[in-house]
């Protein structure tokens, strides 16, 4: 004989259930909940991308390496970096005027997606100079102590002005030095500390963009669940995090990553067979060929 408490508890599973479906779809965001939610930074990277590739050829071009080897003797002096602070501050100070910031909707929110932009630009202008990356790891403890400065006059000082707007002004600004800040950060201790191989990089920087996409819906789905069991705050944190990371290394290992169509859908490169080496789409073997082609002319 089964207890009854066991139909009980599967009845309350599936009225859950039941509750759960009917509002799963109620219109688009802001009016109703169905939204790209983290995905908006796939879209920006996209558009991000094709904005750059033009200019692709030109920032890597020898003039453009001389242009860098020229600066480099500035910018990998102490601090030096925070330089490119001014064209940062100029794009924000001169779109905001017209376009609400963090929208994450892609469209009418170029304030943001100037600033991402040039974050991006960065990264192709200093990181190949070997000598201004090598400056960024030396000098990422100054940029720390920066950092950690921003960030408390960033959430301490702003409500010290009278005039709120003058305190939002004042957070804006020094959010804007704090991240340029904190990035720069982040590079060097990475090139410190990270600059290695290893086979489990190999497998987990595979793994990245399937979790990236994976991990917010299942999280959402299990969390829904478990928020209303009477249980203990904190034991609902360590169900949610181990269950949630279980359903999608399962998924990925078991599912994303042995199928060719899904591993392309989700990043991947596809494989001949369990035992050979990746390989990507033809495709993209045709625009990668012809992009190394290009390059190799531009270089004679």
């Amino acid at each position: 004989m089964v207890p009854v408490q066991v139909y009980i508890e599967k009845a309350s599973v599936y009225r859950s259930l039941l509750d759960f479906y009917p509002h799963m779809f109620e219109g688009f965001y802001p009016e109703g909940n169905f939204s790209w939610h983290h995905l908006w930074f796939i879209a920006y990277l996209f558009v991000i991308a094709m904005f750059i590739s033009p200019f692709l050829g030109l920032l890597r071009s020898e003039k453009f390496g001389c242009f860098t080897r020229r600066i480099e003797g500035i910018v990998t002096k102490p601090l030096a970096l925070n330089v490119f602070i001014i064209p940062i501050l100029l794009s924000q100070i001169v779109l905001r005027k017209y376009f609400e910031f963090g929208t994450n909707a892609l469209v009418n929110d170029w304030a943001s997606m100037a600033l991402y932009i040039i974050f991006f630009l960065a990264g192709f202008m200093f990181l190949p100079n070997i000598n201004i990356a090598e400056a960024i790891k030396n000098q990422r403890l100054l940029y720390l102590v920066e950092t950690t400065i921003l960030t408390v006059i960033m959430f301490r000082i702003p409500d010290l002005f009278e005039s709120e707007r003058t305190g939002e002004i004042v957070w804006d600004v020094t959010a804007l030095f704090q991240a340029w800040a904190c990035g720069i950060t982040a590079v060097g201790f990475a090139k410190q500390y990270l600059n290695f191989d290893s086979g489990f990089r190999k497998l987990a920087n595979e793994a990245i963009f399937p979790f990236y996409l994976l991990h917010q819906p299942v999280i959402v789905v299990v969390g829904y669940f478990i928020i209303r069991w009477d249980i203990a705050v904190f034991m609902k944190v360590v169900l949610i995090i181990f269950i949630s990371f279980t359903i999608i290394a399962g998924i990925y290992w078991m599912v994303i990553r042995r199928v060719n169509f899904l591993r392309v859908i989700f990043g991947m490169k596809m494989v001949r067979n369990e035992h050979s080496e990746t390989v990507s789409p033809p495709v993209l073997v045709h625009v990668m060929v012809k992009a190394n082609n290009s390059f190799s002319e531009i270089k004679q």
